[in-house]
């Protein structure tokens, strides 16, 4: 496990990040997996609840960040222009604006507005 989230909202909740590639929902009273997630091409270093705890943004090894809906599962959307490793996506409280880290030593700011 690489990164550990929990959801702001929901206190039972929180997710895992791994460098399997995978994304991991986990009931914190039962300790069992509620859904595991794939999208990555390779290890996910970071990832974050968003604030209205229903989204997730996560980095990879791959350079990518993805945004999660958190309820499907499904990736909502894949941010794509680093080219190296992404070490960690954030998003603002607002969740219209994000920011990714590189080992391309770029920083990367996005409007999710789009």
């Amino acid at each position: 496990m690489d990164s550990l989230s929990a959801n702001p909202v929901n206190r039972a909740q929180y997710a895992s990040a791994s460098h399997d590639g995978t994304i991991k929902l986990w009931d914190a009273n039962s300790h069992r997996c509620l859904k595991t997630m794939r999208g990555h091409e390779d290890g996910v270093w970071s990832l974050n609840y968003m604030s209205d705890g229903k989204q997730m943004i996560s980095s990879a090894v791959d350079g990518k960040a993805k945004i999660w809906d958190a309820n499907s599962g499904q990736c909502s959307s894949t941010l794509d222009f680093h080219q190296s490793k992404c070490y960690t996506a954030v998003a603002n409280e607002a969740m219209n604006m994000a920011a990714t880290v590189s080992a391309d030593r770029k920083i990367a700011i996005w409007d999710l507005r789009r």
